[in-house]
């Protein structure tokens, strides 16, 4: 079961609507559709690394054969790359 979902980047620039979001989703193979299982959402900044977690994973459970998976990172109208450096998603999970 996936227990976990956990962003890091460094957000360079201090605006409160310039930051960045970051999910997990599931798709049913047979349905159209996905759920979301996990998010994180930046605010502010500081001009420091930072990493955020998401501990209340929605449909835990993972079930390859019915569903795919899959990350969607989205930065806020008017940041950019250059304000916010994305580095790595970590997905923890238990057996």
């Amino acid at each position: 079961a996936i227990t976990q979902l956990r962003a890091s980047f460094k957000d360079t620039d201090g605006g409160q609507f310039k930051d960045i979001t970051v999910s997990l989703f599931r798709n049913s193979v047979t349905n159209a559709g996905a759920n979301k299982m996990a998010e994180i959402e930046s605010s502010g900044g500081g001009n420091v690394f930072r990493t955020l977690l998401d501990d209340t994973v929605d449909y835990p459970t993972v079930d390859n054969l019915n569903y795919t998976y899959y990350l969607e990172a989205y930065w806020s109208v008017g940041a950019s790359a250059l304000a916010i450096e994305f580095y790595n998603v970590q997905i923890f999970y238990t057996e």
